[in-house]
């Protein structure tokens, strides 16, 4: 029960985090280049998005279910998955003409953008944070050497 909770936190967590980030892109995007209104139905769709890419995030990346598998290969293993779901919701709450062959384009390089972008934000964060503990290391083994 306790591992159950754990999960549930870690999934709410991440979906939260991810629910804001897009609304804040929706926020930015169509404030610049639409009049917007935030209706109930988008925030309930873009709930559950949050949720089932933070379910597909915790299990491909959070080490809890996928141990012993590269960053590089998660990445490849998942990105389908987020792609499928995101087709299915555009699909399921006609995000845009599913019969027009151009929205389908901007469709995919929007998502190609964004993994990418996101991608490259969690290679940051690794480095900055694989630096610090590097560090932090180098100052242990400095002190401990000393005693």
């Amino acid at each position: 029960m306790k591992k159950l909770l754990e999960i549930s936190v870690a999934v709410k967590t991440q979906a939260c985090l991810i629910f804001t980030g897009t609304m804040l892109a929706y926020a930015l995007i169509y404030g610049f280049f639409a009049e917007w209104q935030v209706t109930a139905a988008m925030i309930f769709e873009l709930a559950l998005v949050s949720l089932l890419c933070a379910v597909i995030q915790f299990i491909f990346f959070s080490g809890a279910v996928i141990r012993s598998m590269s960053y590089g290969k998660r990445i490849l293993c998942a990105m389908p998955i987020f792609l499928v779901v995101m087709l299915g919701a555009a699909l399921l709450f006609k995000w845009f003409p599913a019969e027009e062959w151009t929205g389908w384009l901007v469709f995919l390089g929007i998502f190609a953008l964004a993994f990418a972008g996101i991608t490259l934000g969690f290679e940051i964060y690794f480095w900055v944070t694989g630096r610090k503990y590097d560090d932090m290391l180098a100052d242990y083994k400095r002190k401990h050497k000393e005693d």
